[in-house]
Protein backbone atom coordinates (compact mmCIF):
# COMPACT_ATOMS: atom_id res chain seq x y z
CA UNK A 1 0.00 0.00 0.00
CA UNK A 2 2.75 2.45 0.95
CA UNK A 3 4.58 1.69 -2.30
CA UNK A 4 1.50 2.56 -4.34
CA UNK A 5 1.06 5.85 -2.43
CA UNK A 6 4.67 6.76 -2.95
CA UNK A 7 4.31 6.03 -6.67
CA UNK A 8 1.27 8.31 -6.92
CA UNK A 9 3.05 11.05 -5.02
CA UNK A 10 6.06 10.74 -7.29
CA UNK A 11 3.83 10.99 -10.37
CA UNK A 12 2.34 14.25 -9.05
CA UNK A 13 5.75 15.78 -8.50
CA UNK A 14 6.93 18.16 -11.28
CA UNK A 15 10.02 16.96 -13.08
CA UNK A 16 13.04 18.99 -12.06
CA UNK A 17 15.58 19.49 -14.84
CA UNK A 18 19.22 19.26 -13.96
CA UNK A 19 19.93 22.13 -16.39
CA UNK A 20 18.18 25.09 -14.82
CA UNK A 21 20.38 27.89 -16.15
CA UNK A 22 21.06 29.24 -19.61
CA UNK A 23 24.60 29.57 -20.95
CA UNK A 24 26.09 33.01 -20.46
CA UNK A 25 28.48 35.29 -22.33
CA UNK A 26 27.11 34.16 -25.72
CA UNK A 27 28.92 35.83 -28.61
CA UNK A 28 28.65 35.54 -32.40
CA UNK A 29 31.38 36.52 -34.84
CA UNK A 30 31.13 36.49 -38.64
CA UNK A 31 34.09 34.61 -40.14
CA UNK A 32 33.04 35.11 -43.76
CA UNK A 33 29.94 36.08 -45.77
CA UNK A 34 28.53 32.57 -45.15
CA UNK A 35 29.91 31.49 -41.74
CA UNK A 36 29.47 32.62 -38.12
CA UNK A 37 31.21 31.28 -35.01
CA UNK A 38 29.15 31.21 -31.77
CA UNK A 39 30.89 30.92 -28.39
CA UNK A 40 29.56 30.86 -24.81
CA UNK A 41 30.40 30.11 -21.20
CA UNK A 42 29.15 26.64 -20.32
CA UNK A 43 27.28 25.40 -17.26
CA UNK A 44 28.56 22.44 -15.21
CA UNK A 45 25.34 20.40 -15.24
CA UNK A 46 24.97 20.45 -19.06
CA UNK A 47 26.15 17.46 -21.07
CA UNK A 48 25.74 19.33 -24.37
CA UNK A 49 24.32 22.40 -26.05
CA UNK A 50 21.69 23.09 -28.72
CA UNK A 51 22.24 26.06 -31.02
CA UNK A 52 19.26 27.75 -32.69
CA UNK A 53 19.07 30.41 -35.38
CA UNK A 54 16.61 32.99 -36.71
CA UNK A 55 16.59 36.06 -38.92
CA UNK A 56 14.27 37.83 -36.45
CA UNK A 57 15.00 38.77 -32.84
CA UNK A 58 11.55 37.52 -31.84
CA UNK A 59 11.91 34.21 -33.72
CA UNK A 60 10.84 31.65 -34.54
CA UNK A 61 14.18 29.97 -33.84
CA UNK A 62 15.24 26.78 -35.60
CA UNK A 63 17.76 24.40 -34.09
CA UNK A 64 20.74 24.14 -36.43
CA UNK A 65 23.04 21.88 -34.45
CA UNK A 66 24.32 20.45 -31.18
CA UNK A 67 27.75 20.18 -29.62
CA UNK A 68 29.45 19.18 -26.41
CA UNK A 69 32.00 21.95 -26.86
CA UNK A 70 31.73 25.63 -26.01
CA UNK A 71 31.81 26.77 -29.62
CA UNK A 72 29.84 26.14 -32.81
CA UNK A 73 30.19 27.26 -36.45
CA UNK A 74 27.01 28.09 -38.37
CA UNK A 75 27.43 27.60 -42.12
CA UNK A 76 25.53 28.12 -45.39
CA UNK A 77 24.44 31.60 -44.36
CA UNK A 78 23.39 34.38 -46.72
CA UNK A 79 25.84 37.29 -47.20
CA UNK A 80 24.70 40.68 -45.92
CA UNK A 81 22.06 39.22 -43.57
CA UNK A 82 21.45 39.74 -39.83
CA UNK A 83 21.11 36.50 -37.86
CA UNK A 84 20.12 35.85 -34.23
CA UNK A 85 21.48 32.87 -32.28
CA UNK A 86 20.55 31.26 -28.96
CA UNK A 87 22.28 28.48 -26.98
CA UNK A 88 20.57 26.07 -24.58
CA UNK A 89 22.21 23.43 -22.41
CA UNK A 90 20.75 19.94 -22.12
CA UNK A 91 21.22 16.75 -20.16
CA UNK A 92 19.52 13.35 -20.08
CA UNK A 93 16.35 15.00 -18.78
CA UNK A 94 16.06 17.33 -21.76
CA UNK A 95 16.97 20.89 -22.75
CA UNK A 96 17.25 23.77 -20.35
CA UNK A 97 16.37 27.43 -20.94
CA UNK A 98 17.83 29.20 -23.95
CA UNK A 99 20.20 32.10 -23.67
CA UNK A 100 19.36 35.63 -24.74
CA UNK A 101 19.62 35.92 -28.52
CA UNK A 102 22.75 37.54 -29.90
CA UNK A 103 22.81 39.26 -33.29
CA UNK A 104 25.46 39.31 -36.00
CA UNK A 105 25.41 40.52 -39.59
CA UNK A 106 27.31 38.58 -42.20
CA UNK A 107 29.43 40.74 -44.54
CA UNK A 108 28.49 41.12 -48.18
CA UNK A 109 30.17 38.87 -50.71
CA UNK A 110 33.51 40.43 -51.66
CA UNK A 111 34.12 41.30 -55.28
CA UNK A 112 35.70 38.44 -57.17
CA UNK A 113 36.94 40.62 -60.00
CA UNK A 114 35.74 42.68 -62.93
CA UNK A 115 34.35 42.04 -66.40
CA UNK A 116 34.09 44.89 -68.91
CA UNK A 117 32.67 44.90 -72.41
CA UNK A 118 33.17 47.53 -75.11
CA UNK A 119 31.23 47.77 -78.38
CA UNK A 120 33.65 48.39 -81.24
CA UNK A 121 32.84 50.26 -84.44
CA UNK A 122 33.36 47.00 -86.34
CA UNK A 123 30.27 45.56 -84.67
CA UNK A 124 32.33 43.30 -82.44
CA UNK A 125 32.53 43.32 -78.64
CA UNK A 126 35.83 43.41 -76.77
CA UNK A 127 35.70 41.68 -73.37
CA UNK A 128 38.36 42.08 -70.68
CA UNK A 129 38.34 40.53 -67.22
CA UNK A 130 40.40 40.43 -64.05
CA UNK A 131 39.84 37.73 -61.43
CA UNK A 132 40.72 38.63 -57.81
CA UNK A 133 38.82 35.94 -55.88
CA UNK A 134 40.00 32.90 -53.96
CA UNK A 135 41.89 30.09 -55.62
CA UNK A 136 44.14 29.99 -58.67
CA UNK A 137 42.35 30.20 -62.05
CA UNK A 138 42.83 27.17 -64.28
CA UNK A 139 40.14 27.82 -66.91
CA UNK A 140 38.02 30.69 -68.25
CA UNK A 141 34.65 30.08 -69.93
CA UNK A 142 33.02 32.97 -71.83
CA UNK A 143 29.23 32.92 -72.21
CA UNK A 144 26.65 35.23 -73.83
CA UNK A 145 22.89 35.76 -73.74
CA UNK A 146 20.38 38.36 -74.95
CA UNK A 147 18.61 38.12 -71.58
CA UNK A 148 20.23 38.82 -68.23
CA UNK A 149 18.57 35.75 -66.69
CA UNK A 150 19.79 33.52 -69.53
CA UNK A 151 20.04 30.97 -70.89
CA UNK A 152 23.71 31.63 -71.65
CA UNK A 153 25.59 30.03 -74.53
CA UNK A 154 29.28 29.19 -74.26
CA UNK A 155 31.35 31.12 -76.80
CA UNK A 156 34.85 29.98 -75.92
CA UNK A 157 37.01 28.33 -73.28
CA UNK A 158 40.54 29.48 -72.50
CA UNK A 159 43.30 28.33 -70.17
CA UNK A 160 44.67 30.60 -67.48
CA UNK A 161 46.69 33.56 -68.71
CA UNK A 162 44.09 34.77 -71.23
CA UNK A 163 42.12 37.76 -69.94
CA UNK A 164 40.36 39.10 -73.03
CA UNK A 165 38.05 37.92 -75.80
CA UNK A 166 36.81 39.46 -79.07
CA UNK A 167 33.24 38.48 -79.95
CA UNK A 168 32.44 39.04 -83.63
CA UNK A 169 29.64 36.48 -83.85
CA UNK A 170 26.83 38.88 -83.01
CA UNK A 171 23.52 38.76 -84.83
CA UNK A 172 22.96 42.47 -85.32
CA UNK A 173 22.00 42.89 -88.96
CA UNK A 174 18.87 44.60 -90.21
CA UNK A 175 16.69 43.77 -93.19
CA UNK A 176 15.03 45.81 -95.91
CA UNK A 177 12.01 46.58 -93.78
CA UNK A 178 14.02 48.82 -91.45
CA UNK A 179 16.67 50.02 -93.90
CA UNK A 180 18.09 53.37 -92.84
CA UNK A 181 16.78 53.10 -89.28
CA UNK A 182 19.13 52.59 -86.35
CA UNK A 183 18.39 49.50 -84.25
CA UNK A 184 19.97 48.27 -81.04
CA UNK A 185 20.57 44.84 -79.54
CA UNK A 186 21.54 44.08 -75.95
CA UNK A 187 24.04 41.35 -75.14
CA UNK A 188 24.89 40.06 -71.67
CA UNK A 189 28.23 38.39 -70.98
CA UNK A 190 29.53 36.35 -68.08
CA UNK A 191 32.89 34.67 -67.52
CA UNK A 192 32.97 31.50 -65.46
CA UNK A 193 36.32 31.18 -63.69
CA UNK A 194 37.23 27.61 -62.75
CA UNK A 195 39.77 27.74 -59.93
CA UNK A 196 41.57 25.36 -57.62
CA UNK A 197 38.87 26.00 -54.98
CA UNK A 198 35.71 26.07 -57.08
CA UNK A 199 33.95 28.08 -59.80
CA UNK A 200 33.31 31.82 -59.67
CA UNK A 201 31.23 33.97 -62.01
CA UNK A 202 32.15 37.44 -63.26
CA UNK A 203 29.28 39.52 -64.62
CA UNK A 204 26.76 39.70 -66.13
CA UNK A 205 27.99 42.70 -68.12
CA UNK A 206 25.68 44.46 -70.57
CA UNK A 207 26.91 45.64 -73.99
CA UNK A 208 24.56 47.45 -76.40
CA UNK A 209 25.21 47.25 -80.14
CA UNK A 210 23.73 49.86 -82.51
CA UNK A 211 23.02 48.80 -86.10
CA UNK A 212 21.77 50.40 -89.30
CA UNK A 213 22.16 54.16 -89.09
CA UNK A 214 24.34 53.58 -86.07
CA UNK A 215 27.22 52.21 -88.14
CA UNK A 216 30.73 53.57 -87.98
CA UNK A 217 30.34 56.09 -90.83
CA UNK A 218 27.11 57.49 -89.44
CA UNK A 219 25.01 56.89 -92.56
CA UNK A 220 23.77 54.21 -94.88
CA UNK A 221 25.75 51.13 -95.67
CA UNK A 222 28.50 51.44 -98.21
CA UNK A 223 28.03 50.08 -101.74
CA UNK A 224 30.03 46.95 -100.99
CA UNK A 225 27.46 45.96 -98.42
CA UNK A 226 24.92 45.38 -101.15
CA UNK A 227 26.76 42.20 -102.04
CA UNK A 228 24.85 39.39 -100.35
CA UNK A 229 26.17 37.79 -97.16
CA UNK A 230 29.42 39.72 -96.83
CA UNK A 231 30.36 38.92 -93.19
CA UNK A 232 32.66 41.91 -92.74
CA UNK A 233 30.06 44.35 -94.04
CA UNK A 234 27.38 42.54 -92.05
CA UNK A 235 29.16 43.50 -88.86
CA UNK A 236 30.24 46.97 -89.93
CA UNK A 237 27.00 48.19 -91.49
CA UNK A 238 24.41 45.82 -90.10
CA UNK A 239 23.35 44.88 -93.63
CA UNK A 240 21.20 41.85 -94.24
CA UNK A 241 21.80 39.28 -96.93
CA UNK A 242 20.45 39.75 -100.38
CA UNK A 243 19.16 43.32 -100.54
CA UNK A 244 20.69 44.68 -103.71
Amino acid sequence: MNQEVNKLVAQDQPMVLAVEQAPTNVQATANSPTQVTITWTGIPEATGYNISQSTSASGPFTQIGSTVEGTFVATNLTPGTTYYFTVAGYDESGPGPASTAVAVTTPTQPSQGTLTGVALTSGCVQLTWNYTGEGTPVLYRILRSQNMAGPYVTLATYPTGVTNYLDCSLVNGQNSSNYGNATTNNYYYIVEVVTTTGTAVLGPTLVTITNGNGNNNGGYCSYSCYNPCRPCCYRICGCGCGWF
